[in-house]
């Protein structure tokens, strides 16, 4: 072979390591603004699939964004995806971010947005609670929907977000308290005013309950969903368990569960009635675990579920009685 050739072939070889050297970045400089790189620097990636509040069908044409866990708000540039026929979404994100919010959107859907996921897992759940569930929800509880309004809902567990038990018979309740209900769910994945009991201390058709079924027999027991909130920020949910001298809450670990268990839980009964209340009338004992909302939209749906932890808790919470 002539050398003329080995000069061709080295040029060429040379041409080529340049070209891969390079492939890696879309961008004409180093820059950072071309629209295929997000901007972010070092990135990690959340993983999941899009599905429907009540179906868990996954969802195609869902415009999904990535969004700043504490405030709700995009980054920038905003990350965004429009998800294909299986649902599938998959973010690169700065290695600044240990957790994101996921807002998904549709037409004919509720925006809906959660909080509080791990960069660097793969596989979750991002929910979009669409208008046909949310009109069935205000019919099965005989409201209107504020459109200037935010709805809450959610779930309350056993464990954490990878590996979760359904508990039953919670209270739950928003700091600050708006006043506005909170409902409990049935097997059928909707709300049922019925199952409502003011003070969480009664056996009988007690929240989070219905006739027959234990709620941790079915995740859809342990929903619970609030209409017409008030749009905030930093909203504290709390999920409590009231039992019966606690003898139904020996799986905690501690007496007191992160400073927040109370004793004679009823502070509106005065001392004087205390004093006159029979001997033989039960005390009750509470425990509670809480997560805190960084954004209430108006029009939105936010998710939030409340973890009863493994590390604090033997077993399941859930108060004995709660089987009525």
């Amino acid at each position: 072979m002539t050398k003329k050739f080995w000069i061709l072939m080295l040029a060429l070889i040379m041409a080529l390591a340049v070209a891969f050297a390079c492939g890696g970045d879309d961008d004409d400089d180093d820059d950072g603004d071309d629209d295929d790189d997000p901007g972010l620097g070092d990135s990690g990636v959340i993983h999941g699939f899009v599905r429907d509040f009540q179906t868990k069908v996954e969802v195609n044409n869902a415009d999904v964004e990535a969004v700043n866990d504490e405030t709700g708000e995009s980054f920038d540039p905003p990350l965004t995806f429009t998800t294909g026929a299986d649902g599938e979404v998959s973010f690169e994100i700065s290695s600044e971010e240990e957790f994101v919010g996921i807002l998904v959107k549709k037409e004919g859907s509720l925006d809906t947005i959660q909080f509080h996921f791990k960069v660097g897992l793969a596989n979750e759940e991002f929910l979009l609670i669409n208008e046909g569930t949310r009109d069935l929800m205000l019919l099965s509880l005989d409201i209107d929907m504020d459109e200037s309004k935010a709805v809450v809902a959610g779930g309350i567990y056993w464990g954490d977000p990878l590996d979760e038990d359904a508990v039953g018979c919670s209270m739950v309740s928003f700091e600050p308290d708006d006043g506005v209900g909170v409902y409990y769910f049935g097997p059928d994945a909707l709300p049922n005013a019925a199952r409502t009991v003011p003070d969480g201390q009664t056996s009988s058709n007690g929240q989070g309950t219905l006739e027959g079924y234990a709620q941790s027999d079915d995740h859809a027991l342990s929903y619970y969903v609030s209409v017409n909130k008030t749009p905030d920020t930093d909203v504290k949910l709390f999920a409590s368990i009231y039992s019966v001298e606690n003898a139904d809450l020996d799986g905690a670990k501690d007496d007191d569960v992160d400073g927040d268990v109370d004793d004679d839980v009823d502070d509106d009964v005065d001392d004087d009635a205390d004093d006159d209340a029979d001997d033989d009338e039960p005390s009750f004992t509470s425990v509670r675990e809480k997560n805190v909302i960084p954004l209430l939209k108006a029009n939105t749906a936010t998710i939030v579920n409340v973890y009863f932890p493994r590390t604090t808790y033997d077993a399941n919470p859930t108060p004995a009685w709660c089987t009525e």
